[in-house]
């Protein structure tokens, strides 16, 4: 990828500082960002700003996911269905063509709670004075932590897939794809997820100047090293087969050394040192 293009798909309005610190981040990065926010892909006239999402990621080399509190705008209101989930499925169905790759991270503090749901979920079964309704009611109740706790904690279920994955360890199906995720408290904690999968952590123009800087110096060490039999002589052996020979340790590099001129004579000349008999 000379200029991948990532698409970042999560709620607008709970990740705005962040999504525009991680498109500023990549876009120096040399990457190019879509964002729904910014003018960043083609907004048809005759097509709903939610298909003109779906369309973009078709554009895309990576897919960001983030998960937070907010479930966001509805795609299918009866399914409950958000937006950012329709992406997710839009993205997962390319990447299972290998069109896209897929990185998704949730707030740590809306992981842990998805948790703390489950664990009151179990707590409440046991009272069998409590209704279907009322009990559903007490688990899913909104809070600052989660807006809407069912339809998120079934998003963080579906990326997860943790059904999947059992049935595949059973040879039941195959593994599924994409299903790692990242709890996150920083910003650092995503940057460093996602630098390995651009160019290393390097801008365009990093990476370029680092790929002519490795040639030049290839061109260089060709012209400068040593060969024998075809092959160039890596100096590291020399020095390591010199302290073989003379039994060299730490602390006596700490006084003179002397060395005998024929073992001196064979460091120096390179081939002939390697070629001698050991």
């Amino acid at each position: 990828m000379e200029r991948p293009t990532i698409f970042l798909s999560s709620t607008v309005f709970d990740f705005a500082d962040l999504r525009s610190a991680l498109k500023d981040y990549l876009e120096l990065k040399g990457c190019r960002v879509q964002a729904s926010e910014f003018t960043d892909f083609e907004r048809p006239l005759d097509a709903h700003s939610y298909d003109a999402c779906l369309k973009a990621i078709e554009q895309a080399d990576l897919f960001v996911l983030l998960i937070g509190r907010r479930t966001g705008g509805m795609f299918d209101e009866p399914n409950q269905i958000s937006i950012t989930r329709a992406e997710f499925r839009h993205a997962y169905a390319l990447a299972q063509q290998g069109r896209i790759k897929i990185l998704c991270f949730v707030r740590s503090d809306v992981w842990d709670h998805r948790q703390s749901v489950r664990d009151l979920e179990k707590s409440l079964q046991k009272d069998h004075t409590l209704s279907d309704e009322r009990r559903e009611e007490l688990v899913y109740h909104p809070s600052i932590a989660m807006d809407k706790p069912k339809p998120i904690i079934s998003f963080i279920d579906e990326v997860a897939r943790n059904a999947e994955t059992a049935a595949a360890a059973k040879a039941m199906g195959k593994p599924p794809l994409a299903n790692w995720i990242w709890p996150f408290a920083t910003f650092t904690q995503i940057r460093q997820a996602i630098d390995p999968l651009i160019l290393n952590g390097l801008s365009v123009a990093g990476a370029s100047g680092r790929k002519a800087l490795e040639e030049q110096l290839y061109l260089l060490l060709q012209k400068v090293l040593p060969r024998l039999r075809d092959g160039a002589i890596d100096p590291v052996n020399l020095v390591l087969n010199l302290r073989k020979t003379l039994s060299l340790k730490t602390d006596v590099l700490r006084d003179r050394v002397a060395i005998e001129e024929h073992t001196w004579n064979r460091f120096v000349s390179g081939p002939a040192y390697l070629a001698m008999p050991r």
